[in-house]
């Protein structure tokens, strides 16, 4: 049971914090607005514990995480024992403590606990399943971290970027029904900004692309990075990362336009896309030069690759491209919290 967790544990990237005693492991998270903190404790190794010893290990593990700047923290304590009766009096007072009875294939929660990891409660529930005979390669198969993040994760996954391409998909074809009539309401212009207040156009023109190559080209090369920055910052900064990087954007492009004297029309999610990519730098930055599968490399050929294009295409807005991604980075640097500092902590 305790190989299972640790493995699980580290596949959905939680990471491993040393504690002063082998039958204790901890593992934390930086989970959207808050650190998950998984407070594991083997009893099968006959430790001394009690109310006050349990409440005394949490309030350290929260004043550690405290002094590294953080503020909301989850703990939930899974303590793994087949002596019950002795184990219930633990969780009277403590509403973040499960028990996992190995011998008889239970979880205990009791009613004075807290709904929150879900995820968790699930996957216990599924490891101890396996003891009524499924095989090792079935079971470690069947519940691969892959397979793992597809059925307990749902919740978690990227509803936001998942979202925002579906809106691009319809709103291009209302425009391919329509004619030009969203074109000419919903392209950001300076004039009809400035002069009309028709301020809505930063956000209408997000959605608009001039033609199949355009939206395709955009969702692409959002979908699959975006998913990444919406794990790494959580849904809803990453949402006022993507909408903030777009109108920047948006106010960049009327603004250069203005200097030239051109004041022509603008469309599309480039601006905002920019601002992903320019968020994923930062996020790349703050963890040692990797998330997931894009390496610092990649992601510093992918900036100057992405920009150089730019500037040689023709009927590109390289000022929208600019002002997302510069906006992009500053607000990363602002919204997203540091991985490393606890991860710092443990290399000393």
């Amino acid at each position: 049971m305790i190989q299972h967790m640790r493995d699980f544990l580290t596949s959905q990237g939680y990471h491993f914090l040393p504690a002063n005693k082998p039958e204790i492991m901890v593992y934390y998270r930086n989970d959207q607005a808050e650190i998950e903190v998984i407070h594991m404790i083997d009893f099968e190794q006959k430790m001394n514990l009690s109310p006050i010893m349990l409440q005394n290990m949490k309030e350290k593990i929260t004043l550690l995480f405290r002094e590294k700047g953080y503020r909301n923290i989850a703990i939930l304590t899974v303590i793994i024992s087949n002596e019950t009766d002795e184990m219930k009096e633990l969780t009277k007072s403590d509403t973040a403590c499960w028990i996992v009875d190995e011998k008889n294939g239970k979880l205990m929660i009791f009613e004075n606990q807290k709904n929150g990891f879900l995820h968790i409660k699930e996957y216990i529930e599924k490891v101890l399943e396996k003891e009524d005979g499924t095989s090792e390669e079935s079971f470690n198969q069947k519940y691969s971290s892959e397979n793992i993040r597809n059925i307990l994760f749902k919740k978690k996954e990227t509803p936001v970027t998942y979202i925002i391409t579906m809106i691009n998909v319809i709103v291009f074809i209302a425009c391919l029904l329509t004619g030009t009539l969203f074109y000419e309401y919903g392209a950001i212009n300076a004039v009809r900004f400035f002069y009309f207040h028709e301020y809505y156009r930063l956000l209408s023109s997000l959605f608009l692309h001039g033609d199949i190559q355009h939206l395709v080209g955009n969702m692409l090369f959002f979908f699959f990075l975006g998913e990444i920055v919406e794990r790494e910052l959580g849904s809803r900064k990453y949402l006022l990362l993507y909408f903030l990087s777009g109108i920047c954007g948006s106010i960049l492009s009327m603004a250069y336009s203005s200097y030239l004297k051109t004041f022509t029309d603008s469309i599309g999610a480039s601006g905002a896309i920019f601002g992903v990519v320019g968020g994923l730098l930062w996020i790349v930055l703050r963890n040692k030069g990797k998330v997931e599968s894009i390496s610092l490399g990649k992601i510093l050929f992918l900036v100057i690759f992405s920009l150089y294009s730019g500037l040689i295409s023709t009927n590109v807005d390289n000022a929208a491209h600019f002002g997302g991604f510069i906006a992009g980075l500053l607000l990363a640097i602002a919204l997203y919290h540091k991985k490393g500092k606890i991860e710092q902590k443990e290399e000393e």
